[in-house]
């Protein structure tokens, strides 16, 4: 089986100014990566408190952490701070309106609201990323991308008529001589996940197992609880009972577990 990826997603505007930094001091603590979540999920609506209020938050977070890890504690807090206020803070917005003005007006991006919701959703994806790709060094690797099997792109139809289409996952990464996969959606808030995410997962693991691959990890990711992201998955299998798929559920109480996934033997 052939597998390919191509990248639809662009980096955007100040992400290595103000997301990298908070993956490089989060992804090896998990410590910081369940703050990191926690805050991402409570954090989603802007108000003129929300910098004072995550601020607050972090240093009652505080407690969490070992007494010799204080003081890179208070790096991340203030890494993680500094993220908040530059992003709603309207004079970013214009920077982001100098750099690429299409995409500016595309996005809305003159609301803080709508530059919060853009980039919490960047940071959470490439947070999941930062903890999946180890494992794919020197292998297939993509983010924000297309997938294509045998040369067959993996898609599916949604809305009046069929009209629209999905195709993007967030995360895939695929070993070519252990035919092993992991491919991921991604989203803060798992209301968000619509019957077309779901159906997309399920058209990309129908699509293995006709290759006879079933050694894969497709799963959803999302900031809430392992529960509430059940409840949701059940919730569209009942409204659509044509539908069904095993992909995996990642919540909040379990992102710190990606890392240590194993790569299974070839036998």
């Amino acid at each position: 089986m052939k597998i390919r990826f191509m990248r639809t997603d662009n980096d955007i505007f100040g992400e290595d100014e103000i997301i990298h930094p908070i993956i490089q001091i989060s992804r090896n603590n998990d410590v910081y990566i369940s703050i990191l979540t926690e805050l991402l999920f409570k954090f989603n609506t802007y108000t003129e408190k929300i910098c004072f209020n995550v601020e607050k938050t972090l240093k009652l977070f505080q407690y969490r952490v070992e007494e010799d890890d204080i003081e890179e504690y208070a790096k991340f807090s203030k890494l993680v701070y500094n993220f908040y206020y530059t992003v709603v803070d309207d004079d970013f917005g214009r920077e982001i309106e100098k750099n690429n003005v299409d995409f500016y007006i595309q996005n809305k991006l003159r609301f803080a609201d709508k530059r919060l919701h853009l980039y919490r959703g960047r940071l959470f994806e490439v947070l999941i990323s930062s903890l999946v790709k180890p494992r794919f060094v020197n292998e297939y690797f993509e983010t924000g991308c297309k997938i294509f099997i045998n040369n067959s792109h993996v898609f599916v139809r949604y809305g009046e008529g069929m009209a629209s289409h999905k195709e993007t996952f967030d995360i895939a990464g695929w070993i070519e001589n252990s035919e092993y996969g992991e491919f991921y959606e991604c989203k803060i808030n798992p209301e968000r996940f619509t019957e077309a995410n779901y159906r997309l997962l399920e058209e990309l693991e129908k699509r293995l197992l006709e290759c006879n691959i079933s050694n894969c990890i497709i799963a959803f990711v999302s900031a809430d609880s392992t529960n509430k992201i059940l409840q949701i998955k059940r919730d569209i299998e009942e409204k659509n009972k044509n539908i069904s798929s095993e992909f995996r559920i990642i919540g909040r109480d379990s992102i710190s577990e990606i890392p240590r996934y194993e790569i299974p033997e070839i036998a």
